[in-house]
């Protein structure tokens, strides 16, 4: 793809997030897509077919990029997991604008259970492998460590991560393993 393309992708897809800040995306139309990114309606056409396209491949793009990093950083031993999490909190954190919009379930609930698919899958995993556990009571467990999980980390970015993402790993490790307990004095 030739430099064009990719800018005129990118102020879409920022106009896009941008706009989905005030607005469902029910709301928001081409015109004012078009608008703010200053390109004319047929380049909005000749790569996306409608605005719900557009954030579709916004999610896709993120969700592989969530992917590859996951993926990358795997370990099935939970003492090293915390590289793979501290990656991908740094991932969400430079990505901070649109993972912050795509987690917001009134932009597109769908998006928070793509995530929560994608995760669980290496959790219940990792679960299996690490543990003496069957896989009913795995995927208890993964789908109560995911779901914590998103929401942590959507309050910290909420709260301009204050916290370094070592920081956040650490909380979410430590939750995963030991609960409430890992905090105690």
């Amino acid at each position: 793809m030739d430099r064009r393309k990719k800018y005129t992708r990118m102020v879409l897809k920022e106009a896009l997030i941008n706009q989905l800040k005030d607005k469902s995306i029910s709301k928001i139309t081409i015109k004012a897509l078009c608008e703010e990114a200053d390109i004319n309606r047929s380049t909005f056409y000749a790569h996306f077919r409608d605005v719900y396209d557009l954030l579709d491949q916004i999610e896709t793009e993120v969700m592989n990029d969530m992917e590859q990093t996951l993926i990358a950083y795997y370990h099935v031993n939970i003492n090293e997991a915390d590289e793979m999490v501290i990656k991908l909190l740094d991932y969400i954190v430079a990505n901070q604008d649109i993972c912050l919009t795509l987690l917001n379930e009134k932009v597109n609930a769908g998006f928070h259970d793509k995530i929560t698919s994608m995760a669980h899958n290496f959790v219940v995993q990792g679960f299996l492998e690490t543990n003496k556990i069957d896989e009913e009571l795995a995927d208890y467990i993964s789908t109560y460590i995911i779901s914590g999980s998103i929401r942590l980390i959507e309050t910290w970015l909420k709260n301009n991560s204050t916290k370094s993402s070592v920081e956040m790993a650490d909380i979410i490790m430590r939750l995963g393993q030991n609960g409430i307990g890992a905090f105690e004095k």
